[in-house]
């Protein structure tokens, strides 16, 4: 993404400036004004909003700042005068007046052509964890686990309908006939219970008796606004607006910056806080407001110390609760569990009634839930069940379904998640909460994107985002062209998911949600991974972290660094990619995400046995699948178990691999006793199971299970997964010993694989090329391509590809060969690849092969009608 105004364009990914001569050069500082001006043009920005946006609170006077000021309008060729691009308000600070476009990198062009998903760095299509790719055909190079799937796990709750805001909008201005205050007086009290249908109802009732009162005017476009009708909020607003005059200067800043937040103003809706605040720092409700907009701005800092101020004060007017529950919206938005869960208990333990303790309860269910606590958030679900039915609040039973239809959606439960919000969907529609209702049924379609049925969800999104439209809801609507995106990823549609995926990170950026877009473009980045586009996927990721860390949000950063290690992987820069999820999981670690930290340790496990630390691997593998265990994500177990399966076949540990096949056994989910994988953790363990009956001589069930893997695949749209089975397949044709047919079908995969620009996977259908062609006698041939491999490696390294190459190379030395494999073995052996070590054993020929033999055999392994230089 780039912004361009008359003949510059600035690119905030690279900050970097360039105009009709070039690049600009910028001082650091400067570029970042520059960037933070254009961001929010064309609102104003104050001295020191400026200062402490550019310099972070730094100790800088204002005199940098205007030095900076005046270096970039020498850069633009700008005047006091008569400025073009950044206007001076005296004493108050400056705003970029240019017209800015919001333009794509030219790499993202939808007139590109595709290139092919790639089977070996299946970076997945989210937010659906991919399979596992294959194992030996395929390097496991893990698919993108930490993406959008987890993403999407976030406490659910309506944009404006949320437990810490206050009643009424506007105190002054009441209706003063008898029956329009009445009306007036029975509306604020069905807002109170949240039932926005009768809410609005009313203050319309209200406002025909006495259409002149401003505050019937305010509460009804507030309720307009919770239920997420922002084009009839607005409209109502205006009306408001124009006769606030009469009223004091507090309300007129409060409507003021009510207004700003409908219209997504957020410096001016923060500055006209900030004033109501300080005018009377009595008024908890408009510091509580303000940290609000400050948390929705992305300035948690700033939100943090407005809560502080909250906390001195020693008033009445103060409800500790609703405090606390500030706080824990606080916590969620920087990612933060543990704090969160604290918050949402003091709050509990403020709460002065029900509707309250409640929402209280809510709040602590997700914290636990995302903290792996299963058994407290399903003691805080039942305390919140007992609550509603002593007495009935539909807002609170409203959430209730949209969090339990989330937990089972991410437990596998998929047709429990589906009527939980279908349920969440049918109360929102009585309460007139038209948002949150399509926010229920975007949850819905989300759902059956996982479950494949994929024209369903579409249709239905689709929908969703007419009526969002026209509702005008940017926020929601953003959510939804995601998950849209999402879709038509899984429905094979590359374009159609870009442009949507673009379209909804395009909004966010027009609302100024930061956090929005730093979501989308994790989605955005797993788009063009799928693709083979590493680098834009890269981009991507990298500018998601930023936000993220921008915000505050440290979970949320440690998921994008999660993705851009996957990308780096891929693309060589192994260490580069070990250090990003070391300090994600050391972020997860802190914010106290389980579900986290599991799939980080998954991500690090995959790259110790990629640099051949199995040691390492397996005791990080034991971690992720103890972890999936403990918070009940059934689904990713289902893929972590085969995974951890494959890397006990690799150290010839098939009775380990065995056990752990077993407990997938999916006998029991038919009677409902566990849910069902997803069809792309059905083909990871599909494909495991495939392996080790390729190991152990069943030949004809491994075909059955790596075909069954490959259709599973292509029915979810994982076309570089299918790959994998394609060349799964192609090493058991080997195995069978028709090497003729092994050969042409290794060197269609590997032209593919290259085509894709899929380094890590060419190299695997390279290795099974030049095994085959050893085989038949074509040394010469196979020992070029021996060569070519070799330098392929120096790009993606990868220790057991590195190990099978020398195998080959060392079968290719004729009568020297022996010494040479039994030199494999050595090596082989001392970093935990002992099933290839005993193979390289066995191909030597020398006094150890009995011994091979012996092992192999006790240990179930096949051993007879095996090609010889091919390495298995």
């Amino acid at each position: 993404m780039r912004y361009q105004f008359d003949e510059f364009e600035f690119d905030p990914g690279g900050l970097q400036l360039t105009g009709p001569d070039g690049d600009v050069p910028l001082r650091p500082m400067t570029v970042r004004l520059l960037l933070a001006l254009i961001e929010e043009a064309p609102q104003l920005l104050r001295h020191d909003e400026l200062l402490d946006r550019v310099w972070g609170r730094q100790a800088v006077t204002q005199g940098v700042l205007a030095q900076s000021i005046r270096e970039l309008r020498q850069a633009l060729g700008d005047s006091v005068q008569k400025p073009r691009y950044i206007e001076t308000k005296h004493r108050l600070g400056y705003r970029f007046i240019a017209e800015v476009r919001v333009s794509l990198d030219q790499a993202m062009s939808p007139a590109e052509p595709a290139v092919a998903a790639s089977a070996g760095v299946a970076l997945g299509n989210p937010p659906r964890p991919a399979s596992t790719a294959a194992w030996p055909g395929i390097v496991v190079v893990l698919v993108l686990l930490i993406g959008a799937a987890l993403l999407w796990l976030q406490p659910w709750t309506s944009r404006d309908a949320n437990p810490t805001r206050a009643l009424e909008l506007v105190q002054g201005g009441r209706p003063e006939e008898p029956q329009a205050l009445a009306w007036y007086q029975q509306g604020l009290e069905a807002l109170r219970r949240r039932d926005l249908g009768a809410a609005k109802q009313r203050f319309e009732q209200s406002l025909k008796r006495e259409p002149d009162a401003i505050a019937s005017m305010a509460a009804l476009a507030d309720t307009l606004a919770q239920a997420g009708d922002r084009n009839a909020a607005q409209q109502w607003t205006e009306a408001a607006l124009r006769g606030v005059g009469s009223l004091p200067r507090s309300e007129q800043l409060r409507l003021e910056a009510f207004a700003a937040r409908l219209d997504y103003r957020r410096t001016d809706e923060i500055g006209k806080l900030q004033a109501l605040f300080q005018l009377d720092q009595g008024d908890v409700d408009a510091g509580l407001r303000l940290a609000a907009a400050q948390i929705d701005a992305g300035r948690s800092a700033d939100a943090a110390v407005t809560l502080d101020r909250i906390d001195a004060l020693d008033t009445p007017a103060k409800d500790p609760a609703r405090v606390a529950m500030m706080r824990a919206k606080l916590a969620t938005s920087r990612g933060d569990h543990s704090a969160r869960l604290r918050a949402s208990q003091q709050a509990e333990a403020m709460a002065t009634h029900d509707q309250q303790r409640a929402d209280a309860l809510l709040e602590q269910a997700w914290a636990l839930a995302l903290l792996g606590q299963t058994d407290a958030a399903n003691d805080a679900l039942g305390r919140v069940d007992e609550l509603l039915e002593k007495t009935p609040l539909p807002p609170a039973s409203l959430r209730r379904h949209m969090l339990y239809g989330t937990l089972q959606r991410e437990d596998g439960k998929y047709d429990e998640a589906i009527d939980r919000f279908e349920s969440a969907a049918t109360i929102a529609d009585q309460l007139g909460q038209r948002s949150a209702a399509a926010v229920a049924r975007r949850e819905m379609a989300y759902v059956r994107v996982m479950t494949g049925e994929i024209e369903l969800a579409a249709t239905s999104l689709d929908s969703l985002i007419v009526e969002l439209e026209e509702m005008g809801d940017p926020r929601e609507l953003a959510s939804t062209l995601d998950v849209a995106s999402v879709a038509q990823q899984h429905a094979g549609n590359v374009e159609k998911a870009k442009a949507l995926g673009i379209r909804a990170m395009e909004t966010y950026i027009r609302v100024g949600d930061t956090a929005g877009e730093a979501a989308t473009r994790v989605n955005l980045g797993m788009l063009f991974g799928n693709q083979g586009r590493l680098e834009e996927a890269a981009d991507h990721f990298e500018r998601a972290a930023t936000l993220f860390g921008e915000n505050g949000n440290l979970r949320g950063k440690s998921v994008a660094q999660s993705n851009l290690a996957v990308a780096y992987g891929a693309t060589g820069r192994a260490e580069a990619a070990r250090a990003l999820n070391e300090s994600a999981l050391e972020g997860f670690r802190e914010v106290g995400a389980i579900a986290d930290i599991a799939r980080t340790q998954f991500n690090l496990g995959v790259q110790d046995r990629r640099a051949g630390n199995l040691v390492s691997a397996e005791s990080r593998m034991r971690e992720a699948l103890d972890g999936v265990t403990r918070i009940g994500a059934h689904d990713f177990r289902h893929q972590i178990a085969a995974t951890f399966a494959e890397l006990l076949l690799l150290r010839a540990d098939i009775a380990g691999a065995q056990a752990i096949l077993a407990s997938l056994d999916t006998s029991d989910e038919a009677d409902g006793s566990a849910p069902s994988p997803t069809p792309a953790r059905l083909a990871a363990i599909e494909t495991a199971r495939g392996r080790y009956a390729a190991l152990t001589g069943a030949l004809e069930t491994a075909r059955t299970q790596f075909t069954h893997a490959r259709e599973l695949r292509s029915t979810a749209g994982m076309t570089g997964a299918v790959l994998g089975s394609e060349l799964d397949l192609a090493e058991l044709v080997a195995q069978r010993g028709n090497l003729v047919a092994a050969e042409q079908a290794a060197r269609e995969l590997r032209r593919q694989l290259l085509e894709a620009k899929d380094a890590p996977a060419a190299i695997q259908a390279g290795l099974l090329l030049a095994g085959t062609l050893a085989a038949q006698g074509f040394s010469g041939n196979a020992s070029r391509l021996v060569d070519q491999l070799e330098s392929e490696l120096e790009a993606a390294p990868d220790r057991l590809s590195s190990l099978r190459l020398d195998l080959v190379r060392a079968a290719l030395r004729g009568e020297q060969r022996g010494e040479a494999l039994l030199q494999v073995a050595a090596q082989a052996r001392e970093v935990g690849f002992e099933l290839l070590a005993l193979r390289a054993e066995l191909l030597s020929n020398t006094t150890d092969a009995g011994e091979a033999r012996s092992k192999l055999e006790q240990r179930g392994i096949l051993v007879e009608g095996m090609p010889p230089p091919l390495p298995y």
